[in-house]
């Protein structure tokens, strides 16, 4: 093999290596080692109809829902224009993410929407009728004794592909047709 060829091939993998090692560094420094995984379009609308029946039978006059993790907002947004009279707030670390999800807060225009930038072991869930996790089985380890001490009774908690642990067991489990790899089911729970 060539001389050029070698390190035309050495370069490649030395910029493949540093790409990872950067990516690796954002999500460990920005995300606090948490990936940020987009909800489906499919599930983002089976999640919005289920928190505005949730919110109808228990016919509350307040209904607040917390995405914990709400990256780059696609699901808030969808739940607040489809529940327009409930208050959907989105937690996320990571300051990109939430400069991203105000921005098009804005450009959509929804009053009922907000954007907490903040660790979600640092919010107070008391106030939550509804809360929504799309997090990874190590996100999720320790927030389960947060949400049951924190929330109220008859909180509705929907956690999309991966099960809560620490004693929840869901009410009902729903299988999600033809998404993606990472999206099979929706777990149901109530406090």
């Amino acid at each position: 093999m060539p001389p050029e060829t070698l390190l035309l091939i050495n370069k490649i993998l030395l910029w493949n290596g540093l790409f990872w090692l950067a990516l690796y560094a954002y999500y460990v420094f920005v995300h606090k080692g948490v990936p940020n995984i987009q909800t489906s379009a499919e599930a983002r609308k089976v999640i919005a109809d289920l928190f505005r029946a949730d919110m109808l039978a228990r016919n509350l006059p307040n209904y607040t829902i917390v995405d914990v993790g709400s990256g780059n907002g696609d699901l808030t947004r969808v739940i607040a224009a489809a529940i327009p009279e409930a208050r959907v707030i989105g937690i996320e670390i990571s300051w990109p993410s939430v400069l991203w999800s105000n921005w098009m807060k804005r450009r959509v225009g929804l009053a009922n929407l907000e954007y907490r930038r903040m660790d979600f072991f640092d919010y107070d869930f008391s106030v939550a009728n509804g809360v929504m996790l799309y997090l990874l089985p190590v996100a999720l380890k320790g927030l389960d004794d947060k949400l049951q001490q924190e929330t109220q009774a008859g909180t509705y908690i929907i956690c999309n592909r991966f099960a809560m642990r620490g004693g929840w067991v869901p009410m009902e489990t729903i299988a999600l047709p033809g998404t993606r790899l990472l999206e099979r089911e929706i777990y149901l729970y109530r406090k």
